[in-house]
């Protein structure tokens, strides 16, 4: 397992997190642009809840007691719960860049931690820290294609032209 790779990684998505998101207002944030899909708030606050209460504790807990039950999230039911859509993008965009650059300095600090040491999770059997800090990442990549999806539909609903297609096909 290689932590430098991983960490470089996890602050480069991180940061294109922050770039997709830079200088949208809240109300285009809160904008649905499908039925049942996420506006950019729910994806940047459903980001800084997983931060914090999802890959990285899961991490450092499957490190050092994966004997102990892992608590439960319900990342769905938060954007209503926690009332995603009444927060502020720039807040949370600042939440979730000191998480990150919290979490990147917890990774940092192991050393020669013992990567495949599982944890028993409830749906998806045994997960070796190896799995969580990678699909950490791939969690970014999802969820930054996502935005990506969300930034063209608001340019293509937004802009004056009325053809796009000179750029290619989405």
């Amino acid at each position: 397992m290689d932590i430098v790779h991983l960490c470089t990684q996890l602050a480069r998505s991180g940061q294109v997190i922050l770039t997709l998101t830079e200088g949208i207002d809240d109300e285009t944030a809160r904008i649905h642009d499908q039925a049942g899909e996420w506006s950019i708030l729910e994806v940047m606050c459903h980001l800084y809840d997983e931060e914090r209460e999802d890959f990285r504790l899961r991490v450092m807990q499957t490190l050092t007691a994966p004997h102990l039950p892992i608590p439960g999230i319900n990342p769905e039911e938060w954007v209503h719960s926690r009332n995603y859509a009444a927060q502020s993008l720039s807040r949370v965009r600042q939440q979730f860049r000191a998480e990150r650059i919290r979490s990147i300095q917890q990774l940092q600090q192991l050393h020669n931690p013992p990567w495949q040491t599982h944890l028993n999770h409830p749906r998806l059997a045994e997960l070796t820290a190896h799995d969580i800090a990678w699909s950490w990442l791939a969690h970014d990549l999802l969820h930054i294609r996502q935005l990506n999806q969300l930034v063209y539909w608001r340019l293509s609903a937004t802009t004056s032209s009325p053809f796009l297609g000179y750029a290619g096909d989405w």
